[in-house]
């Protein structure tokens, strides 16, 4: 992990994201045949903006980017990042198309939402945890909002952005803390700092040694960036050095990672 100013460490990501962009012509018009050679020519500079481009596709009434990207990329960027260089090359090629301003954007996986939803609500419930009450207490400690719901886009003046994400804290040593006063707090914790930032908690599973967190985040901000900042304001709140230097990201999805590639 690398120092920030402040004399803290900036925890490691551990990652698993992928970002797809779908761009529609502008005026409702269709787009002209784009020559492949154009897409394989912008894969060496999107690489170089941190996106490992998997699958692009164009037809009349869309053209879809489809990457695996790093941590560090957040979604607002990322859309910028592929219609800016798309433009560009279509000026360049003489090739006369004019992306509409409204974008979208979307987080992919290859567990969907729901799945990954479910996987949190019975984190739980199956534990081999011998104590019922030590389970009951994590329960009691654990989150979901029902009002809250991943597959509603976040409106910008850009376009619409499905950003979602799986964050994994895990305690330093794989220390199993006590539920009924630490992990109720570290909640409040979690979920005031998500709001500092303008992401929205779905869902927060409480484990003896490890958190799991589904939010939709602030489309501006980098999942490095999200994750860092809950990470760090959650151990100030437990005054201690209570995770270990790393966390993990994924992004989740309303489509299966799977199906698009297939």
């Amino acid at each position: 992990p690398a120092a920030r100013g402040g004399g803290e460490m900036e925890p490691d990501v551990i990652h698993s994201l992928t970002f797809s962009w779908t761009g529609w012509p502008h005026d409702r018009a269709e787009f002209p045949d784009v020559p492949a050679s154009l897409f394989e020519g912008l894969v060496p500079l999107w690489r170089g903006d941190g996106f490992d481009v998997l699958l692009t596709e164009a037809s009349g009434g869309k053209i879809q980017v489809t990457a695996g990207v790093l941590p560090d990329v957040a979604p607002a960027f990322f859309a910028a990042r592929i219609k800016g260089r798309l433009d560009h090359a279509f000026r360049k090629a003489a090739i006369p198309a004019a992306f509409s301003r409204k974008v979208g954007a979307r987080t992919l996986a290859m567990n969907t939402r729901p799945v990954v939803e479910n996987y949190l609500r019975t984190q739980v419930d199956r534990s081999d945890l011998a104590d019922p009450r030590y389970r009951a207490s994590l329960k009691a400690a654990s989150f979901e909002d029902p009002g809250v719901d991943l597959a509603v886009p976040s409106e910008t003046n850009s376009g619409r952005y499905w950003y979602d994400l799986h964050l994994v804290f895990v305690t330093a040593d794989r220390y199993r803390y006590g539920a009924k006063e630490f992990w109720p707090a570290m909640r409040e914790a979690f979920l005031a700092a998500a709001r500092e930032d303008g992401c929205v908690v779905k869902a927060l599973a409480v484990m003896p040694d490890h958190v799991h967190i589904a939010l939709r985040g602030n489309v501006a901000l980098s999942p490095r960036e999200i994750g860092t900042r809950l990470f760090t304001r959650t151990r100030r709140t437990a005054g201690f050095r209570v995770w270990r230097e790393s966390f993990y990201a994924g992004s989740v999805g309303e489509y299966s990672l799977a199906l698009i590639l297939d």
